[in-house]
């Protein structure tokens, strides 16, 4: 668990990398797996900085690397 100290959401859809886009996304392993972008954070640990994908599915909320995240999703729309 993340303590919500030790991470920030100000991120407006502007300021999303050019491969992040607001919508649903399709886990590429799992078609019938679908999720919904959230937003960014920033995780940091000690004087480190990650940017991090924050996600929902089934009413639960998941993050992960950037990096990691567009390797298993990709954007479907809406």
């Amino acid at each position: 668990e993340i303590p919500k100290r030790d991470w920030s959401s100000d991120v407006c859809s502007s300021d999303l990398p050019p491969d992040i886009k607001p919508g649903k996304y399709q886990n590429v392993y799992k078609p019938t797996t679908v999720v919904e972008f959230m937003t960014l954070a920033e995780y940091r640990m000690g004087e480190v900085r990650h940017q991090c994908v924050v996600y929902a599915r089934n009413e639960r909320f998941y993050v992960r690397s950037i990096a990691e995240f567009l390797a298993k999703f990709r954007h479907i729309g809406g």
